[in-house]
């Protein structure tokens, strides 16, 4: 060493220079963490190449070594605020957020790698290409900063779920955050046993104050908004004159009864009527709406449910003055137990109004029954009542819950219910030390206490160990328990399709551009991660060859690929082999759109002596001459196509294999017709393109969930055009 550093000593700052040019990326990370300058640290080190993106980071300061051969790679996304003190209210002096590193650590300690990157709006397709390159995604981007930096959440949303279409897992994903944050969720698992029954979503203004009237006459009430934070927007409600009805509905509030209110947010009290309770959560502060000393501007139910507009109404539970609850878990591990106290004489335990906090293990035995009903009864039912059957739970989350039974009640009889949950960005309150503030302006990884980092690191631990587990499972094809998984896949463009002609049975291969369109398949197939336990396709050769040239484009080569003249396309009768846009033009467009899309009217048939019949080719030898077709309607293609799934296609879904359904426009419209329940209407104009896999998701019993393309939705809509618009006359 001695030796090393006299060589050192007598080089040339350019010497010096190009030597450490010529060093690995990663030991030039190590040369720059250990001189700590303070300046940019360069790309984050790991087996995926981040370069193309901006370095946010001046270090990477407790960063473990990502390992050399990893069983996943990860990353882990965050965003600063370039317009805000320190990047944002969570970060710590370096630019990463306060507890980023026991997150990553946790996943490398696992045996992942995860490296930390930011995302920069200026940059937001880069970003994106290059996430495509890990295998889970971290989001740990608090709500509001990709707006505040000048982004749109919903564009970055947008990417994030491609991903999750792509198979690249995401913690959580926009559609976890949106919905568990939701106030809404509260509806949902109302029939749970931490729900309540008596749980009300308004969406509208009429929906509100009608249903508030009559659920206010009845009991005390909370009345949620769903965009709020820390409380604000959640009104404890009485009636001042005490008047409540002995059942509900036995009349509903007068407008001009008066409410006595308690906001949640810092506890404070007002008295308004019942109208101008309303019209402030309608319409803000107007004429109508009287003085108001709250901090918020009302307008809950601005831009409807799809912009987020909702309020809750939720039997008030008094006991809540006792305190409520708070479950940290990591995934489906409880890891700890807060008690929140409000202050005397308030009833929301929210930080910074002077609430007593009480901390406890997992195990606390005066809460057993509550966690036990928890974790054993109703946490595997969460998700699936919440829309999210295809999600695993958050990696770290919160339960709030607030204690619902009568004073006196023994504790193993009590009802605790949900108060909220909560998988936005929450923090590990062990690293708080590490961001920083006014007094604390370099504050840094290293100032996290040696107590609190071994927990902290606990956490990351028991993290890396849930994602591993369920990124293995869906690797092995398991995906998330409960979802089953079928993937369909149209044949790509025929020659017929090229020359605008009736196909139908008849055998035609594909042209060169429907062959590109199963090679890309195959290829869309292998970057979402699908292997197939088993394939089904028709008797015809342009689905036969879609389906082989994915299967090898996917690297999918040990499974059995079963034919059935079942999952035929819809035969044409005596339409076979004329041209669309001609036969249009003679017979009209409403005439050929009855003969292609009508359910249950054929177009005109051709008998069993005509040679183009199946019965007389020798590829159908071994069905029934009675049971092929010298036409069809939609609806007969349903009825020959159904048996074949019932029997056949689902129980392998069901056994939960992976299945891929190769095969034509129609056949597979039946099965879709069936899966969502379309009317006959809504599935003459159910269009799906040639080439695109297209993922079902279904519950174990076999009820839709979602659907969804393996390609950009703008580029899916142009196809679905082209299909739509084929037969119609030029």
């Amino acid at each position: 060493m001695g030796s090393g550093a006299g060589k050192l000593s007598e080089a040339s700052p350019e010497e010096i220079s190009k030597a450490f040019a010529e060093l690995p990326a990663d030991t030039q990370q190590k040369v720059k963490q250990a001189l700590d300058g303070g300046a940019s640290a360069g790309p984050c080190p790991g087996p995926v190449d981040v370069s193309a993106l901006t370095v946010v980071a001046k270090d990477y300061k407790g960063l473990l070594a990502q390992p050399e051969s990893p069983t996943f790679k990860g990353a882990l996304c965050q965003i600063y605020v370039r317009c805000q003190p320190y990047g944002g209210s969570d970060k710590s002096s370096n630019g990463h957020r306060y507890d980023s590193i026991p997150f990553a650590n946790g996943m490398i300690n696992a045996g992942m790698s995860c490296q930390l990157i930011h995302y920069v709006h200026q940059e937001h397709d880069a970003f994106f290409d290059v996430c495509k390159k890990f295998d889970f995604i971290i989001v740990r981007c608090n709500p509001g900063q990709i707006k505040a930096d000048g982004g749109s959440q919903e564009k970055f949303d947008d990417g994030m779920r491609t991903m999750r279409k792509l198979g690249i897992q995401v913690w959580p994903s926009p559609d976890v955050m949106e919905l568990m944050g939701a106030k809404d969720a509260l509806c949902k698992v109302a029939r749970l046993s931490i729900g309540l029954p008596d749980t009300f979503a308004y969406y509208s203004p009429e929906s509100f104050s009608e249903g508030f009237k009559k659920t206010m006459a009845f009991q005390p009430r909370v009345v949620k908004q769903n965009r709020g934070s820390s409380g604000e927007g959640i009104w404890i409600i009485k009636l001042k004159a005490g008047n409540y009805c002995k059942e509900f509905g036995d009349r509903s509030c007068a407008d001009n009864e008066v409410l006595s209110l308690m906001e949640a947010n810092d506890n404070h009290a007002e008295e308004h009527t019942v109208a101008e309770f309303i019209e402030f959560c309608v319409a803000g502060r107007t004429s109508k709406s009287g003085t108001w000393t709250s901090k918020g501007a009302g307008k809950y139910l601005e831009g409807g449910k799809a912009a987020g507009g909702q309020l809750v109404d939720q039997r008030f539970c008094p006991r809540i003055v006792e305190g409520e609850l708070r479950y940290n878990l990591i995934g489906d591990a409880l890891v700890g137990i807060i008690h929140r106290k409000p202050a005397a004489g308030g009833i929301s335990a929210v930080g910074g109004t002077g609430s007593i906090y009480t901390f406890y293990g997992p195990n606390e035995a005066k809460f057993k029954t509550l966690t036990t009903n928890f974790l054993e009864r109703d946490l595997p039912h969460v998700m699936p009542a919440l829309g999210l059957s295809d999600e695993p739970l958050p990696l770290w989350w919160t339960t709030d819950f607030i204690n619902a039974s009568p004073v006196g009640t023994p504790s193993d009889q009590e009802k605790w219910i949900v108060g909220e949950f909560n998988c936005s960005c929450v923090g590990i309150s062990k690293c708080l030390s590490a961001y920083c503030k006014a007094d604390t302006p370099n504050a840094s990884f290293n100032d996290i206490a040696p107590d609190d980092l071994a927990e902290a690191d606990r956490y990351g631990t028991i993290m890396g160990e849930k994602a591993v587990g369920i990124l293995q499972r869906s690797k092995q094809g398991l995906g998330t328990p409960g979802v089953f998984k079928v993937i369909f896949l149209r044949h790509g463009e025929s020659d017929w399709n090229v020359k605008n002609m009736f196909t139908g049975w008849t055998d035609v291969d594909l042209s060169e551009a429907g062959k590109a369109e199963a090679v890309e398949a195959g290829r869309m197939l292998k970057a979402a991660g699908f292997k197939f336990n088993i394939v089904f396709t028709s008797v015809l050769r342009r689905s036969i060859r879609t389906a082989w040239t994915a299967l090898m484009e996917s690297d999918n080569f040990s499974m059995p690929v079963i034919n059935t003249w079942r999952l035929n396309e819809r035969h044409y009768g005596r339409l076979q082999g004329l041209n669309k846009a001609e036969t249009a033009a003679k017979h009209g467009d409403d005439q050929v759109k009855i003969w292609r899309r009508s359910y249950d009217i054929p177009p005109p048939a051709i008998g069993t002596s005509d040679p183009r019949h199946p019965c007389n080719d020798p590829l159908y030898r071994h069905v029934p001459k009675s049971a092929l077709p010298g036409s069809e309607s939609l609806a007969m293609t349903v009825d020959r196509v159904l048996p074949f799934w019932f029997d056949t296609v689902a129980p392998c879904v069901m056994a939960g294999k992976t299945v891929l359904v190769v095969a034509h426009g129609n056949s597979l419209r039946a099965i879709c017709k069936y899966l969502e329940g379309m009317s006959e209407a809504d599935v003459l104009e159910f269009n799906i393109p040639t080439g695109v896999p297209l993922v079902y998701e279904l519950s174990t019993e076999m009820s839709f969930i979602r659907k969804y393309y393996l390609m950009d939705p703008k580029e899916v809509e142009k196809k679905i055009a082209a299909v739509a618009n084929q037969g119609k006359a030029k």
